[in-house]
């Protein structure tokens, strides 16, 4: 394991979780069927890093509550189609963003 001491003591982020989240939802919400298309980061529309979080959470929910070892590599509607995502040399990213990097 590699030596983080140099980063100091351990800081415990987890209460901040819960308002960072609720904050996150809230202004999602806010947002107009328009804005979802506007790029965040170079690459990544608003929908592109919402639906990023989203396959997060539920991989965690995947692993930590199903038990789940693999995830995912199939389309959901679908299982023998492919899964929609592709790969970039830095992981796995939306088709979308893929399109727009290369």
């Amino acid at each position: 394991m590699p030596d983080f001491s140099w980063l100091g003591p351990p800081i415990d982020a987890r209460p901040l979780f819960t308002p960072e989240r609720a904050r996150l939802l809230e202004l999602l919400r806010s947002l107009e069927r328009a804005d979802w298309r506007e790029e965040s980061v170079p690459g990544w529309t608003i929908r592109d890093l919402a639906a990023h979080v989203l396959g997060d959470d539920y991989g965690r929910i995947s692993r930590d509550r199903d038990h789940h070892a693999d995830g995912h590599r199939s389309h959901p509607a679908n299982p023998s189609k492919p899964s929609s995502t592709a790969p970039t040399r830095n992981g796995w990213t939306p088709p979308r963003a893929s399109a727009r990097r290369h």
